[in-house]
């Protein structure tokens, strides 16, 4: 007998313990029993919930005719297990048995369960399933509605004609430059949300490969209907149409992929970044946002709220630069030492111009993400003679004034994680204070 277990812990229920159990066919049946029996006896002692799923080679649908099979299923009634399966798993054109199965003993009976088999050929053995899910965790795991802003050409145009009859001067200027960028960056976004309104977006959760074809899609479907007729119906013909059909579609899909992939990397010549890309998916390097923590871990204080975390966060960027100055060796040799003459107003600040501001953003890479404003580089890019004779307005009053509006601070802040306890990764969002 061969097996593995591993236990998840839970916070709030009992941990769960998983095993996966496989006997050979050709192994002693007694022996499996034996040692079946004292897993499961101290798994009683345990306490936990307690799923053994596995290839058992024992065919529970012949218990009737077989002591062995009676004996097994005794072992698991009086461990107060449960089979989850009741259909056959591995089925031939002259048997269907069994031998493939799923034990519980949690009994819950405010739990939504599904058992079931899976319709795949994956191997000669049907896949067999159990989904759990407890009202909490239900509630938990309701999927957020996905709003996304959608840019077409028409609504940019829209934007662009709004924003052209806007008299900027007359209904945001302020000497001071707080209340200046307030107005006016609250009447960009008022035209913006208008113009781009949030829109709801079902989730797709299939991921066709590129290099499938509708045509090909259609020809899997057959083949799935092919499997479900020799399932069915498990004779010599319906065999012989579902493995010749099969192979072929399975020639079809590995050419397909291949000269998907050919046309891919020579389209990719001379460009590294997208030949690495190419090769990483190939070998599914494919980068992913891991799941953040809910919780931060400072020294044994545990903190789950969120301002709290991205105030130590925050805290301790902010003081990186002084705790490293610290750790500077003091000395009697004076800053002064290292300057020498006078150079009184050499430092000044020249007023910028709208075609400065346009040209500095013209230079900024083509982006789709955003910050806290939900407004990318990409679209500024596009409405930029439009504002420009504003923000240098705004950016010059700032300079005269040595006022850096408050809302031009907010930045969206990622750690992100490296090394170590990955308790300490969260994402905030903060409020960046400016360097004194």
């Amino acid at each position: 007998m061969e097996s593995l277990f591993i236990e998840m812990v839970s916070e709030e229920n009992k941990n769960i313990i998983v095993g996966v159990i496989y006997r050979a066919p050709d192994s002693d049946v007694k022996s499996f029993l034996k040692s079946f029996s004292e897993i499961t006896e101290k798994l009683n002692l345990e306490n936990k919930n307690c799923y053994l799923l596995g290839d058992f080679n024992i065919n529970l649908l012949s218990v009737n005719d077989s002591d062995i099979a009676g004996e097994f299923l005794d072992i698991i009634y009086s461990s107060f297990f449960k089979p989850l399966i009741s259909k056959p798993t591995r089925i031939t054109t002259n048997t269907a048995t069994l031998i493939d199965n799923i034990f519980t003993n949690v009994f819950d009976d405010k739990a939504t369960c599904v058992n079931g088999l899976v319709c795949a050929e994956i191997s000669d053995h049907i896949p067999i399933f159990h989904i759990h899910k407890t009202s909490d965790e239900q509630n938990k795991q309701k999927k957020k509605a996905k709003f996304i802003r959608r840019y077409d050409k028409n609504s940019l145009e829209t934007f662009k004609n709004k924003l052209d009859c806007i008299d900027w001067n007359e209904t945001t200027y302020n000497v001071d430059p707080n209340i200046f960028y307030d107005n006016f960056i609250k009447k960009f976004s008022e035209i913006h949300n208008s113009c781009f309104p949030l829109k709801k977006v079902k989730s797709k959760n299939k991921r066709i490969k590129s290099w499938i074809s509708k045509g090909m899609l259609i020809s899997i479907k057959r083949k799935n209907l092919l499997y479900k007729s020799y399932i069915r119906s498990p004779n010599i013909t319906n065999k012989t149409k579902f493995t010749t059909y099969r192979n072929k579609l399975n020639h079809l899909l590995r050419l397909s992929k291949k000269q998907y992939i050919n046309k891919k990397i020579q389209d990719s010549e001379n460009k590294m970044k997208e030949t690495w890309k190419i090769l990483n998916s190939l070998l599914n390097k494919t980068k992913g946002r891991g799941n953040y923590p809910s919780y931060f871990l400072d020294n044994i204080i545990k903190d789950t709220d969120s301002l709290t975390i991205a105030n130590k966060f925050c805290n301790y960027f902010s003081n990186i630069g002084s705790n490293l100055a610290k750790k500077i060796p003091s000395t009697d040799t004076s800053y002064k030492t290292f300057l020498e003459g006078s150079y009184m107003n050499s430092l000044f600040f020249k007023e910028t111009t709208p075609a400065e501001i346009q040209s500095v953003t013209m230079k900024l890479k083509n982006k789709s993400s955003y910050g806290y404003d939900e407004l990318s580089t990409t679209l500024v890019k596009k409405v930029i003679p439009l504002i420009s004779d504003t923000l240098s307005e705004i950016i010059n009053l700032s300079l005269s004034t040595g006022i850096v509006p408050e809302n031009m601070k907010i930045a969206k802040v990622i750690p992100l994680f490296k090394s170590g306890d990955n308790r300490l990764t969260v994402l905030c969002e903060r409020k960046r204070n400016e360097t004194k």
